[in-house]
């Protein structure tokens, strides 16, 4: 299938047919003398499909280096008879790739696309594809908008750790060999650049900034892809030459591999965390670097860990990979009786879609395992896959529809999941964009009850009003309120 050529600057959404499937103009008169005396009743029922559902996305999203971003789609349908929709990534920047949280869908679902942590910053366009049948696709786009995080995400960054950092023997930072302006400037060194521990166990890095031309202000660090469970904190924070990245695993960190993003100001280093069980698993030391880092081994990571599905049904984990110096092959263990699996792409060496399938599978929760493969370099991801009944579905529902902050201050609000009759599955929440200045986060993310929204503004955050999505999925249902966050 062939797509449409990209074109440099910012795009408005468009949506319409892929090159080389059937589409109609409307309103248009046939060159053919037999076709202005008739038209076929095929014609007329391949019009009809042709207009029977539309695909509704942001005109923007914004997005930082080695993160997700999650791009909430909706249909419009103006026919009954449309089938379940796929959802396709049909142009994607490179090395960028997507899942969803439900796939196929009826009506809502929500793309998870996966940054990679040496995107450079600027504007992207990412298009979509829904396809229904055989002969009927949709194509939105998107602007990706890839920033520098303004603060710390999700996970928390701790500036003062709760006791003094014990500094090990670490390999001194190797100086780069490229030619540096003269002009004041720095750039991020990260070492080792990888560190294996097992969970309940503490990793160190040791960030230098390498500075030139007389660069001389202390730099404020931030990190992201901290995965759950687990505590990091930097001392000192901001740094002037030397900083230590301690990242303090517990019993509930997910086995796997973990790109960890550093920034300050505008620059960008990447460490490579792997949590695993086995006290000899592999994990390869390289030289400092601030692009991707390459290895002997490779880095494997699931998005989400943990998803809902009824007792027939499907559940999608975009699973990431990346270094990886030859195909990974993959073996799924421990699924549940009526459990089956598929791999989008497999053996490969970039990132695919681990999809579960379910037939008659008994409730409960069931921890499972992802191998992957690649000679003989071998990298393991827990994930969780929850069977109940989706019952008659669940809705969303705030403690307030507005929550107020003032420039520098802090507040929180309830958000209660809602079980309609037969329903007992958690629900993953997700927050769509948030106004500039405005930091927010959902505590838990999944759960079977609700969660707490906190909000804080920083002390340049826009005054105003503004409007938050609070997405909830599960086992391919979709529900969403809006809150109102008016900054003063």
């Amino acid at each position: 299938m062939r797509m449409r050529r990209w074109f440099g600057g910012l795009l408005a959404i468009t949506v319409g047919a892929l090159a080389g499937w059937p589409s109609v103009t409307h309103g248009a008169t046939p060159k053919s003398k037999a076709s202005k005396a008739t038209t076929s009743k095929a014609a007329v029922a391949k019009a009809a499909v042709a207009t029977s559902f539309s695909l509704s996305v942001p005109a923007s999203v914004s997005a930082f280096p080695g993160g997700n971003v999650r791009i909430a789609i909706a249909v419009t349908r103006r026919s009954a008879t449309v089938a379940a929709i796929t959802l396709k990534g049909s142009r994607l920047p490179a090395a960028w790739t997507m899942g969803a949280t439900a796939n196929p869908f009826q009506d809502n679902t929500t793309a998870v696309v996966r940054v990679p942590i040496d995107t450079p910053l600027g504007n992207y366009q990412v298009s979509v594809a829904g396809v229904s049948g055989k002969s009927l696709v949709r194509i939105s786009t998107i602007v990706a908008v890839v920033a520098p995080p303004a603060t710390t995400p999700t996970q928390p960054v701790i500036t003062q750790p709760p006791i003094p950092v014990v500094v090990t023997t670490q390999p001194a930072p190797v100086p780069t060999t490229t030619t540096l302006a003269a002009t004041a400037d720095f750039n991020l060194l990260v070492s080792p650049g990888v560190q294996t521990v097992k969970p309940g166990q503490t990793a160190t890095f040791t960030i230098t900034v390498n500075r030139t031309g007389g660069f001389a202000p202390t730099v404020d660090l931030v990190a992201t892809g901290i995965p759950a469970g687990t505590t990091g904190f930097f001392t000192p924070n901001p740094v002037g030459d030397t900083s230590f990245l301690q990242l303090a695993t517990s019993a509930s960190t997910p086995l796997g591999s973990f790109d960890i993003g550093v920034f300050g100001r505008n620059r960008t280093a990447k460490a490579t965390l792997i949590v695993s069980n086995d006290a000899q698993a592999p994990g390869v030391a390289g030289a400092p670097t601030t692009t991707i880092f390459s290895s002997a081994g490779f880095v494997m990571n699931a998005t989400p860990t943990q998803q809902a599905v009824g007792a027939t049904g499907t559940a999608s984990y975009l699973i990431g990979i990346s270094g990886a110096p030859s195909p990974v092959s993959f073996t799924v263990n421990t699924l549940p009786a009526g459990a089956t699996f598929a791999l989008g792409a497999a053996p490969t060496i970039s990132d695919t879609t681990l999809t579960i399938t379910t037939n008659g599978v008994a409730p409960g929760t069931y921890p499972f395992t992802l191998q992957g493969v690649a000679g003989t370099v071998v990298r393991t991801v827990g994930l969780t896959l929850v069977v109940g009944s989706a019952g008659s579905g669940f809705g969303l529902k705030a403690s307030n529809d507005v929550i107020t902050v003032s420039r520098g201050g802090a507040g929180s609000l309830a958000i209660s999941i809602v079980a309609n009759t037969g329903f007992s599955l958690p629900v993953n929440l997700t927050l769509g964009l948030l106004p500039a200045g405005v930091i927010a986060s959902l505590t838990p993310t999944t759960s079977t009850s609700g969660s707490v929204l906190n909000v804080a503004a920083q002390p340049s955050a826009f005054i105003g009003t503004n409007l938050l999505t609070i997405t909830g999925t599960s086992a391919g249902l979709v529900a969403s309120i809006q809150v109102t966050i008016v900054v003063t």
